[in-house]
């Protein structure tokens, strides 16, 4: 994985990962290196190595369990400062969420 200058920030009227006209970032969200667009055969790539996909994969993964995990608690018998607090931790999980591209998913 190579190092790459700081990217110029997101031109207006453009997706938040696109950089300038063939760059994107790293469908990883904790990666901040871009992507160029390669006039080749096959799929375009969606993140900037084979560790990176796979890092991508297990965070995925690992906030996807535990969000199950706080979904079985408040489903239980919890009492409501339990629940509240449950309640902060599930939607501070599906805020980490939202930062994976659906791509992400697709792997």
């Amino acid at each position: 994985m190579r190092n790459r200058p700081a990217a110029e920030p997101p031109t207006p009227g453009r997706p938040p990962n696109v950089l300038r006209q063939g760059q994107r970032r790293c469908d990883n969200p904790a990666c901040t290196n871009l992507l160029e667009w390669r006039e080749q055969r096959g799929r375009p790539p969606r993140f900037c190595s084979d560790r990176c996909r796979q890092q991508a994969s297990a965070d995925l993964a690992r906030l996807q369990d535990e969000l199950e995990r706080v979904r079985r608690l408040e489903a239980g018998d919890v009492t409501y400062r339990q629940r509240r607090r449950l309640n902060s931790q599930r939607v501070h999980i599906e805020w980490l969420l939202s930062a994976f591209p659906r791509s992400t998913t697709d792997t």
